[in-house]
């Protein structure tokens, strides 16, 4: 056995017990390298799994063969995966090919026996041990990644008790009408598929799983940033029985919400449109965000907005009721547990529900569709929102001296929202821009917390080589586009080279790792558009990653997937070897769901609520 030496600069941890509690010693040295680090696999991947995971393999090849001419895009949100469909074999050289790779498969030894190297020394791996056994001991990830920060159980439930006691927001209940809930969803469904015929294939995402599923449950992440220290809650919903129909709402709404004036899909897409605006003297930069955004929206008044939308867009009277009529089984069940305890979130959107953004987008679309952009029209030269977040370039005119004032009483019409600004004289940050007059045009560079501590995986976490290498040139491709000026653009990218050194990355491997990003982006900056080369198919090899195990190239040769590769370039199909990610810190300490037995000392008044929207 040998252990890897590394160092990191700037391990993140926050001891959040309170003062004399006793904490397992190096804790910092383990939890500081981040929730995201993936210790070295403690056994060698066995030849059974690089075998079994040629069928999958296989299969991808038939059906990429098969539908070869067929648009194969599709929408993530509704996609159902069909495992059970066995495509037909394929032209009987590639299963010549196929054939051939799986029985080297069956004859190699492809576990090699060598001293394995750890990631972890020997005391940080008992810790590891021992804190997965540790009941009283809750780990947690921190608001605005931070690092991972360790409370007592006991606090951690006062903690998020403390939240949910607004009374005002949520309301405690003996029981979840789950089965009742269940129910409504598939007579709403079936009433859908009986209403439009053309409705049943994308709908099938709202039935889907629905049988097994669960309620949504509760976890909070600390604000440690904040004084007192706040509270980040969070619902999950992946397995919620309103989760279904919520995807295909949102399915149906996005479309809609993509069309309204103010709405920009990214920082790169709001860039793109800034850098073109010339500079006029009497522009003015203004940021308007939301207060608890989520919570403040009325439902009916959200409902309503979403109708109206609905109605411009020529729809059927009986699809709007449709729409709508989802739109309150979604929103109206807001039902979670925590613990054994169950609740009711009685104001706003529900929080973790895969709708409640694009409805959010079309509620404070409606006014300003109506209201703000046709009133202040002449003044606006720029008027762009991201969920609660807005940016606006005003130049006030003789007409309109007040026309800020103007603006902010229309905002102030929103219902139950409340609204804080701030006035841009030189320079504004808007998501992830800085934005800021460049002579007489507007440029951008990239904007940064000063909070934030840049936790990228250590230069030892048992990442693929691949992630680590993709991820510095992402960073460096998102980071050039972002700046305008070519001295904003070297600045960061030293900080960056800076903060990965931090991470505990050799000087040597980020020298080349840094070249070989710059040298790709200086050509595809110059690179003329190919418009006739055909996207290969890619078809991928899914093998967990152990960076003791085989290495691509050894695979390659051992399973002779390069000449299954050249049989298949005829076909314009191309085997990628894709890594999967092990287990990390996180997915190893952390539980979210809170374990069925709370204290008695944390319980409250229950209200019995039986009520189903």
């Amino acid at each position: 056995v040998a252990e890897i030496e590394f160092r990191v600069k700037n391990l993140a941890f926050h001891d959040l017990t309170p003062k004399g509690t006793f904490v397992p010693i190096g804790l910092k040295s383990l939890l500081g390298l981040s929730l995201k680090f993936i210790p070295t696999p403690t056994n060698f991947i066995p030849t059974i799994v690089y075998k079994q995971a040629l069928l999958p393999l296989f299969r991808q090849i038939r059906l990429a063969v098969k539908f070869k001419d067929e648009n194969d895009a599709y929408n993530k949100l509704i996609y159902i995966p069909k495992p059970d469909y066995i495509p037909p074999k394929t032209h009987a050289h590639i299963e010549k090919f196929m054939k051939s790779t799986w029985n080297k498969a069956c004859n190699a030894n492809l576990s090699p026996r060598i001293i394995r190297r750890y990631n972890l020394n020997c005391r940080q791996r008992t810790l590891l041990r021992n804190l997965k056994g540790q009941k009283n001991i809750k780990i947690v990830q921190t608001d605005k990644n931070l690092g991972p920060a360790i409370m007592l159980s006991e606090q951690y439930e006062q903690f998020c008790m403390d939240h949910l006691s607004q009374c005002n927001t949520y309301e405690r209940i003996n029981d979840i009408p789950l089965a009742a809930i269940k129910n409504i969803i598939a007579t709403y469904h079936t009433a859908l598929c009986g209403t439009d015929s053309t409705l049943i294939e994308d709908s099938q995402i709202i039935i889907h799983g629905l049988d097994s599923s669960t309620p949504s449950y509760f976890h909070a992440f600390p604000k440690i940033h904040k004084t007192p220290m706040g509270c980040r809650p969070i619902v999950s919903s992946v397995n919620a029985p309103t989760t279904g129909l919520s995807k295909w709402l949102t399915f149906i709404l996005n479309p809609i919400a993509a069309k309204i004036q103010s709405y920009v899909r990214d920082s790169d897409t709001l860039q793109r449109e800034i850098i073109q605006l010339s500079v006029e003297p009497n522009d003015i930069m203004y940021t308007f965000d939301v207060e608890n955004m989520y919570t403040s929206i009325p439902i009916e008044a959200a409902i309503s907005a979403i109708e109206w939308f609905l109605q411009q867009r020529h729809n059927p009277p009986l699809f709007i009721q449709i729409i709508l009529t989802g739109l309150r089984i979604v929103l109206n069940n807001n039902y979670f547990t925590f613990g054994d305890l169950n609740w009711k979130q009685l104001v706003g959107l529900a929080m973790g529900t895969p709708v409640a953004p694009t409805v959010a987008t079309l509620y404070l679309g409606l006014y300003e569709e109506t209201k703000i952009i046709p009133i202040c029209r002449t003044s606006l030269r720029l008027y762009r929102r991201y969920l609660d977040d807005i940016f606006i370039i005003l130049r006030p005119t003789p007409e309109k001296p007040f026309v800020f004032n103007e603006l902010c009483g229309l905002l102030r019409q929103t219902p139950g929202l409340t609204w804080t600004h701030k006035v841009h004289t030189d320079q504004a940050i808007f998501l992830d821009l800085c934005i800021f007059r460049h002579g007489s045009v507007y440029a951008t560079k990239t904007y940064q917390k000063a909070m934030n501590l840049y936790l990228y995986p250590t230069f030892n976490s048992a990442h693929a080589p691949s992630t680590k290498k993709g991820m510095i040139y992402g960073l460096l491709k998102k980071y050039k586009a972002q700046n305008t000026l070519p001295e904003d653009f070297h600045k960061i990218s030293q900080a960056l080279f800076q903060r990965f050194l931090a991470r505990g990355y050799r000087l040597d491997t980020l020298r080349r790792l840094f070249q070989m990003s710059m040298e790709k982006l200086s050509i595809q900056s110059t690179a003329l558009p190919h418009f006739s080369r055909r996207i290969p198919r890619q078809v991928f090899y899914k093998i967990p990653y152990d960076p003791n195990g085989l290495s691509r190239s050894q695979l390659r040769a051992t399973l002779a997937l390069d000449d299954l590769s050249a049989v298949l370039k005829e076909e314009n199909i191309k085997i990628t070897i894709c890594y999967q990610k092990t287990e990390n810190l996180g997915n190893i300490l952390v539980r979210n769901k809170q374990p069925a037995k709370l204290p008695s000392t944390l319980a409250t008044h229950v209200v019995q609520d039986s009520r189903v929207e």
